[in-house]
This record gives C-alpha cells, structure tokens and sequence, in this order.
C-alpha cells in the first residue's frame, strides 16, 4: 500500500513538473520577446512574471517532494499555495471550455481563442496537478490504520453536516442566480447564440445546480437508485460525481467569487442588486459544490472502502436496492 502511495505521488508531480515547466517557458518567452495579441486575453490578471512565479515555485515544489522526502511538508504547502494561484490565474478556462463544447452546436470560436484557450488549459492542468500532488503527499503522512494497515481517513455512513449544507447552499445559489433570469425565461422562452447548443449548455446548467449538488450529498449519488434499469443497487463511479463538482465548484467559485466580485467593487461592471444576486449565487453555489465535493471525497475514498471496520450498514435509502459488487 505505501508503495502504491508513493508511485501516485511521484506520477502526479512528475506530470505537474512537466505541464507547469512548459507553462512557465511560454510565458518567460513572452516576456522576453513579447506577448502575442491572444495573449493579452490570457487572464483577468496581468501578465509578464504574474504567472511566471507561481509556476516556478510549483515545478520546484514537485521536485522536491520527489527527490528530498524529508523536507516534503514545506513543500507540499508550497505546491499547494502555487497549484492554487495557477487555477485562479487560469480561472477562465472553463468557461473556454464550456464553449468550445457549443462549436459543434453552430457557435464558432476563432483560431486566437482556441490558441488562449490551450494556455489557459494549460495553467489549470498544471495547477490542479500541484494541488493533487501536494494533497497526496499529505495523505501519505496519515496515520497507519490498525484494522487494515492501510493509510485512509475515517468515514462515517453518510456526509458529514458541513458536505450536507454544502449541498444545499449549492441548489440555493443556482436558485438565486437563475431568479434573476426566470422573468425573462418565462416569457421567451430558452434562446440565445448557438440555437440547439445554447439550450443545451443551459440544460446542463440546470443539472449541475440541482442534480449533481443533491448527488454529492444522498445515498443516490452513491449506489444508483433501483429505477435505473440494471445498474440498481450498484455503486456510482466515484469519478463520475467527484469531477464535474470539483472542477465546476472550482471554476465557479473562482471566476465569479474573484474575478465577478472583484469586478462589481472595482466598478468593472455596474453594481446593481440583479448583478449582485447573480455574482453571488454563482459563487455560492461553486462554494458549496467544492464542500459537497469534500465530503463526497471523504466519504467514498477508495481505501477506506476496503477497512474491515467501515461503516456496516449498506449506503442507500429506500429508492436503492441493496448495493451489489461492481463485478457482480
């Protein structure tokens, strides 16, 4: 088991090594002979050794963790600040993402966007593999459990109450932000650029505000529920909820929560209760997604799954069937 920790640590910082050098380059080439006119539109901060300084911490953090074990706390702490301070300096990408995804729905995206969008990309890859790597590190510090001599945190048989009301804060701060909408919804209707990929990405919306929160914190989102034709009663893979909270509570909380805030007290954009009540909500509920994600991380780790003294009593309600093994 610790050698199987040890073999995820040195592959997520070798590959947060690679990706953040790479990062840091491009960006000390454009401030040795300048930025390209795409690259203005990199970030909501300023360029030059802004991004340049985080990432370079980052690829020593990871180095060090990787070649001096004894001075791996410190480090960690480090890749963890500058994995951190890649992801807000990269905090657009998801949006980028998010429509790139419209492309083929009849929204184009133009060459210099696909190219801001690959730097972008780039910085939150290498940031949230910090992250990852400074975590992981940290975990392998646990305690070794007595009862199966594996190291994993305890788990109790449902969230803790802080993932709970992450959950739900999640659902309020879509509610609050779609409030300022629904007038407008009510009377024309779901239209806007893109035709049939606007109504998708906002049915996608939708679901990210109420279905996956909910899954983060019910038994549903652990073991499918029994009218889900032959995959009753087993359990949900845990990536398939984990990633899309994680990654869209991130992006949420950092575009909005820094970047729309910020904005709204700089006077970017003009202070009105309807800005205000949308900013807010997003950024509530990409909060409250990253809670939920924390608990739900928690509560289905892997290892402690397989403790002969984890929670007994089977993780479903009475819409589940019993949970059946994945390979039954």
């Amino acid at each position: 088991m610790i050698m199987v920790e040890v073999t995820r640590l040195h592959g997520l910082a070798g590959a947060a090594v690679v990706v953040d050098l790479g990062y840091a380059l491009v960006h000390l080439g454009w401030l040795i002979m300048g930025e390209p006119a795409f690259a203005h539109g990199v970030s909501v901060f300023p360029g030059g050794w802004v991004p340049v300084v985080p990432a370079a911490v980052a690829v020593a953090s990871a180095m060090i963790m990787i070649l001096v074990p004894r001075a791996w706390r410190p480090a960690a702490v480090a890749a963890a600040v500058a994995g951190a301070a890649l992801l807000a300096y990269s905090l657009l990408a998801w949006i980028g993402l998010l429509m790139l995804l419209m492309v083929p729905f009849g929204l184009p995206m133009p060459a210099d966007d696909l190219a801001r969008l690959a730097v972008r990309v780039a910085g939150a890859a290498g940031g949230g593999l910090t992250v990852l790597a400074g975590l992981a590190r940290f975990r392998a510090a646990r305690p070794v459990c007595p009862r199966c001599a594996a190291r994993h945190p305890e788990v109790r048989g449902g969230p803790p109450g802080w993932a709970v009301a992450g959950g739900w804060l999640a659902v309020a701060g879509f509610a609050a932000r779609f409030a300022v909408e629904l007038p407008d919804l009510l009377a024309e209707g779901v239209s806007g650029p893109g035709g049939l990929g606007f109504q998708l990405f906002v049915g996608l919306l939708v679901l990210a505000g109420t279905v996956l929160p909910l899954a983060l914190i019910r038994p549903w989102g652990r073991s499918w529920p029994r009218w889900v034709p032959g995959l009753a009663g087993r359990r949900v893979p845990r990536l398939l909820v984990l990633v899309p909270g994680l990654l869209l509570g991130a992006g949420l909380s950092a575009y909005f929560g820094v970047g729309g805030i910020g904005a709204l007290l700089t006077g970017g954009t003009p202070a009105e209760p309807a800005a205000w009540l949308m900013i807010t909500g997003y950024t509530v509920w990409g909060l409250g997604l990253l809670a939920a994600s924390a608990g739900y991380a928690r509560l289905t780790d892997p290892v402690a799954a397989r403790c002969p003294a984890s929670p007994a009593t089977p993780d479903v309600d009475d819409s589940t069937a019993a949970i059946k093994p994945a390979g039954s």
